[in-house]
């Protein structure tokens, strides 16, 4: 957190003292170290969250807006990258189409396209990330035996925890965030979760395994020549 906090400003504070300097590759520098800069932002309530075992404190709207943030996030990351391995591979492989096809006006509209896209997909985040009560078993009273495990299940919260205490077990009640679905919405989330995980990784990850791949069989196709020529 304190790292990515310091350096990406960093970066955005010498980038923007320097604008008139900007070109395509920093253009996508500086947006991708906003959206990592902004990732940030959502780490300490995360933190928090796992250091507490999962509880969630700070309300059920700061729990839909940390986990949108984060993915919104995340994949900007994703996208930009993309961007950039684009960029490179038209630099490297096609350096003629480069002048023509990235000015820097092309290069902005597509990073405020990446935010518009990626803002769309992650919407329904708000709708799904929601907090929610658990109840836990801590675990058996010391009394039953001396050499029993202290173990920890979480059990649905509509269901009903006596027997639990007949056994001889604690339990202990709290709020969660989750941050896909209740078990009630979780049909509802399967297709948007497989659009998101579909657009949001396979195709990026596709797309840059491509154009890098590309990248190095033209480097490898230009040391190879120059000896014979």
């Amino acid at each position: 957190f304190i790292f990515s906090i310091t350096l990406n400003a960093v970066v955005l504070y010498r980038s923007f003292r320097q604008t008139k300097r900007w070109n395509a590759s920093l253009i996508y520098m500086v947006n991708l170290a906003s959206t990592d800069f902004m990732y940030g932002l959502s780490l300490p309530f995360l933190v928090a969250s796992y250091v507490m075992r999962d509880r969630w404190v700070f309300g059920d709207f700061m729990c839909r807006l940390v986990r949108f943030l984060f993915y919104f996030n995340l994949y900007c990351s994703i996208f930009f990258l993309t961007c950039i391995s684009v960029h490179r591979y038209l630099g490297i492989c096609h350096p003629m189409k480069v002048i023509t096809l990235e000015t820097k006006k092309a290069v902005k509209c597509t990073c405020v396209l990446v935010w518009i896209v990626v803002f769309a997909l992650t919407c329904p985040i708000f709708r799904f990330a929601q907090t929610g009560h658990v109840t836990r078993l801590a675990g058996l009273r010391s009394n039953r035996s001396p050499t029993a495990e202290n173990t920890s299940h979480d059990i649905p919260s509509g269901s009903s925890n006596g027997s639990y205490r007949d056994l001889g077990q604690l339990s202990e009640e709290y709020q969660n965030c989750w941050d896909d679905a209740i078990d009630k919405e979780f049909l509802d989330y399967v297709p948007y979760g497989i659009t998101l995980h579909l657009l949001g990784f396979f195709i990026p990850f596709s797309i840059i395994g491509w154009c890098y791949s590309h990248v190095v069989l033209t480097i490898f196709r230009t040391l190879h020549s120059q000896p014979s020529s």
